[in-house]
């Protein structure tokens, strides 16, 4: 049994690796295929009329991009890290040196016209977000 199933993936692997005559490799093949799927540059606009989960109703909302706030120096997460890398011994975790992303998740954040109520819509991945 488990030779059929061998034998069958082996016959698609030969199957993508003789598709086309460009002599890409599949990787590269695959990588653009997934490429077309990605969105790189949306148009959203500045008022959208959503629902509110604190008016319980539909209404107009003002559309920002989510940004992080600064990070704090005296949070507990912060100096408990401060304390792990000092002295002898290094990093106490791996750091992170290539990314295999290209784009990120623009996360919207919604602030209700009536009410005041903020919160966020994820987005999807995309080079640029353009609020128009």
């Amino acid at each position: 049994m488990h030779y059929s199933i061998y034998k069958r993936s082996y016959s698609l692997f030969q199957a993508l690796e003789n598709w086309g005559n460009s002599g890409k490799s599949i990787r590269m093949r695959v990588f653009s295929l997934l490429q077309s799927r990605i969105v790189f540059n949306m148009n959203v606009p500045k008022q959208i009329r959503t629902y509110c989960p604190k008016c319980k109703a539909h209404q107009t909302h003002t559309v920002s991009v989510y940004k992080a706030g600064k990070r704090r120096a005296l949070a507990k997460g912060e100096r408990h890290h401060k304390r792990e890398k000092k002295g002898y011994g290094g990093q106490k975790y791996p750091l992170q040196r290539e990314f295999a992303k290209t784009t990120k998740k623009q996360t919207l954040r919604l602030k209700c016209k009536v009410c005041g109520y903020m919160h966020h819509k994820d987005g999807i991945r995309l080079r640029k977000l353009a609020l128009t």
